[in-house]
């Protein structure tokens, strides 16, 4: 009778099985995901990096176009066509700054009194 009611398929070593395949098969998706996010990232700092050297670009060519709008002969060419006005500085608004006289051993600075001490 024993032999008639044992179940000649192991369960459990089906069931072991079973789990470590969907342990594995877990781990491949997991490791699939990551590489699919590693590459998305790597493409959005591409496209960050690219756009960083354009704005690089525009702002060398805004610089250089500030060096000429502001050189001599620009300024003295809108004054000319009156596009733009000068007036003189009036002596009340010009602030003087005076420095005081001190002997040259009284001079001291931040670096020298912790030498010092």
């Amino acid at each position: 009778m024993n032999t008639k009611n044992r179940n000649p398929i192991e369960s459990r070593s089906i069931f072991q099985w079973t789990l470590i395949a969907l342990v594995l098969g877990g781990v491949g998706l997991q490791v699939v995901h990551l590489k699919n996010q590693q590459f998305q990232l790597g493409q959005d700092i591409q496209k960050l990096e690219k756009r960083l050297s354009e704005i690089h670009v525009r702002n060398q060519v805004l610089l250089a176009e500030i060096a000429t709008l502001s050189s001599r002969p620009a300024v003295r060419k809108k004054l000319e066509s009156m596009a733009i006005i000068m007036h003189a500085i009036q002596d009340r608004c010009i602030a003087h700054l005076f420095v005081p006289e001190t002997a040259h051993d009284d001079m001291r600075t931040a670096l020298n009194e912790g030498l010092h001490q």
